[in-house]
Order: structure tokens, then C-alpha cells, then sequence
């Protein structure tokens, strides 16, 4: 899959979609690069595989739970994986103090899935000092529980510089009544193994990251190309009208031919 090769992609159901601006051009539709596919590895393809939509919202993208077809199994998998997480394979990393608040830590990080990361917010919910939580979250994002994604402010006035956002690698911990926060997350997984893949097969140097300003316009996320912007992608979910800020901020970040 190359950066010109956008267009291969996972359909959504008819109340989700994404909205993408590419170089001033706002295009509505599902888009998704595929979630499983071993057509980058031409060598290892046995057969083409392909996963619906929904189940990936609701069994999450580690192969254990997904093919196991089952909502229980996968919820179930993932209180094993993260009490390991948790309890084993972080004596491996650091020796902490008290397990049980890093757990506790682990629980209330799904709350802030999208929105700006606060690190006092969680500072006052665990009874830790800032310092301590900061480490606590570097920590977990050593041990693959989730991500950042940093803002994007080169050149844009009045945006946000500091606050970052933190997505999870599985999306079942966040709650299933919180549809539009497990869509963004796993929006986010897709793009960050596309950056990924395109970065280490030397096609350029892709981040992901987000655009916010301080009047609280925001697209969900930017995907830059040798640190200059090269798609904005904004997620919806049961709307069909396009966020404005797609077009605000396509004219002021995106390049113009």
C-alpha cells in the first residue's frame, strides 16, 4: 500500500463515515485502510482476508478476540491482558510503588479517549503526585496500553502547542455505549499502522498528529509527510453533514497546488 493507494478501503456502516481534505479537496465516504491484509508482504500472502466493520468495533483489532467471533471472549481477553499488563510486565520495565493505583490509573484513561490529555485531571483521581502519574502513562505507552498524538501548530495561529491526545491499542476497553470514542480510537490504529508501514518502506517520514486552536475548532487527526500536513481526517458518527473545520483548516494548514 503506497500514499497514492488510498483508496483501499474498509467500508462503514451508513451512519459512520470519515471525512478526508487532501490538498484542499474535501471528499465524504468510508475510508479505511483494511485491517488485516498481507498484500504488503506479497511473499506470505496465502489468501486475501478481509473482517467486517462491526466486528472490529466490537471485538477490537488483536487477532485472539477477533476471531474468536465472540463479544464475551474478547471482554474476557481483555481484562486478562490488561491485568498482565498491570500486575506482570510492568515488574519486567520499572518496579512501582503501588500496583493497584497504576491499575486504577489503567481504568480512567479510557474516560479521556479524543479529548485533550490532562495529567492533573488524573493527578486528582488517582491521589498520586503529577510527577508520578506522568511517569505512570510514559509507562503505559512503553507497554503498548495506548499512544499519544500530538498537536500539529506550525504556521497556525492561536493553535494548540502543549496538550496531546491518548488513544488505546484495544479499543474494548473503552465502553461499548461510547461509540463515537471507540470509532475515533480505532480511526486513530488505522492510521497510525498506515504512517507506520509507509515509514519503514522508505516511502517518506509520516506522523500522526491533530489540529485544535483555541477557539476550540479541531480536526481529529493530521497525517503529515515529511513533517509538512498531507491529509486531514475527521470522524463522524450518525451525521452526514461534514465538520465546517474541515474546510477552515484545509485552507489554513493543507498545501495548495
Amino acid at each position: 500500500m503506497t500514499p497514492t493507494m488510498v483508496c483501499k478501503f474498509l467500508s462503514l456502516a451508513a451512519l459512520d463515515w470519515i471525512c478526508i481534505a487532501k490538498v484542499g479537496i474535501v471528499c465524504s465516504g468510508a475510508i479505511f485502510p483494511t485491517a488485516f491484509t498481507l498484500s504488503q508482504w506479497p511473499s506470505l500472502q496465502a489468501r486475501q482476508v478481509s473482517y467486517n466493520w462491526f466486528d472490529l468495533m466490537n471485538l477490537g483489532g488483536f487477532p485472539e478476540p477477533l476471531l474468536s467471533g465472540k463479544k464475551s471472549k474478547a471482554e474476557r481477553w481483555s481484562r486478562l491482558r490488561l491485568d498482565r499488563l498491570a500486575f506482570e510486565d510492568t515488574r519486567d520495565v520499572r518496579t512501582l510503588s503501588d500496583l493497584n493505583a497504576f491499575r486504577l490509573l489503567l481504568d480512567l484513561i479510557p474516560e479521556k479517549v479524543g479529548s485533550l490529555f490532562s495529567f492533573n485531571s488524573l493527578r486528582e483521581d488517582v491521589g498520586v503526585a503529577y510527577a508520578t502519574v506522568r511517569e505512570w502513562v510514559l509507562l503505559s505507552e512503553i507497554l503498548y496500553y495506548g499512544f499519544f498524538v500530538r498537536p500539529y501548530s506550525k504556521g497556525l495561529k492561536r493553535a494548540i502547542r502543549a496538550e496531546p491526545k491518548f488513544y488505546l491499542y484495544d479499543i474494548i476497553q473503552i465502553p461499548t455505549a461510547q461509540h463515537s470514542k471507540r470509532l475515533e480510537n480505532l480511526t486513530a490504529l488505522h492510521l497510525l499502522k498506515a504512517c507506520h508501514y509507509w515509514t519503514d518502506s522508505g516511502q517518506g517520514l509520516f506522523d500522526l498528529q491533530f489540529v485544535r486552536d483555541k477557539e476550540k475548532r479541531e480536526i481529529d487527526f493530521l497525517v503529515t509527510r515529511d513533517k509538512k500536513p498531507w491529509i486531514l481526517v475527521e470522524c463522524k458518527s450518525k451525521s452526514k453533514t461534514p465538520s465546517p473545520y474541515l474546510g477552515y483548516f484545509s485552507s489554513h494548514v493543507l498545501p495548495h497546488k
